[in-house]
């Protein structure tokens, strides 16, 4: 996994698809003090810290990449605003679905005997994806808390 931050102003954020919980953007363009604008394509972030992804927001953004979804997982805004939230469960859905593994394999083994292929597919996927996203939301979360720096204010322009 791979976390990183950007720091500057959105200048566009363009909502792809919005839920309850999370947001996913078709892009957004967050546009640095030395000039160079910086494109996120495809993120996705929990609806608290979406809800602040405008045009004119002002700060540092955190990013993170797990497998294959991209998030910006927290903000601290010039004006004082600092959230950090991961999107989504997808850990709870690999759990699952190594428990829906061995679940089967249970099955298959003490009524036919032998281990089904889809079972024995399933549960190192299950294991791995869950290892996977624990391990980025822990990474994430550190980031944020370990960052001390503030964002710049709106009077340091």
């Amino acid at each position: 996994m791979a976390v990183s931050h950007v720091d500057g102003a959105i200048v566009e954020a363009t909502v792809r698809l919005a839920r309850k919980k999370f947001s996913q953007f078709s892009s957004i363009v967050i546009a640095s003090d030395d000039g160079h604008r910086t494109e996120l394509v495809k993120y996705v972030a929990e609806a608290g810290i979406a809800a602040r992804i405008q045009p004119g927001a002002r700060g540092r953004f955190y990013l993170a990449r797990t497998l294959d979804v991209k998030s910006l997982h927290g903000i601290r805004l010039a004006d004082g605003t600092a959230q950090q939230a991961w999107p989504g469960r997808n850990d709870m859905i690999f759990l699952g679905t190594a428990i829906a593994a061995v679940v089967l394999i249970a099955l298959v083994f003490f009524t036919k005997g032998g281990v089904p292929l889809l079972g024995a597919l399933l549960l190192p996927l299950g294991l791995l994806g869950y290892a996977f996203t624990r391990s980025s939301m822990a990474e994430a979360k550190r980031q944020f808390e370990t960052d001390l720096l503030a964002a710049p204010s709106s009077s340091d322009r």
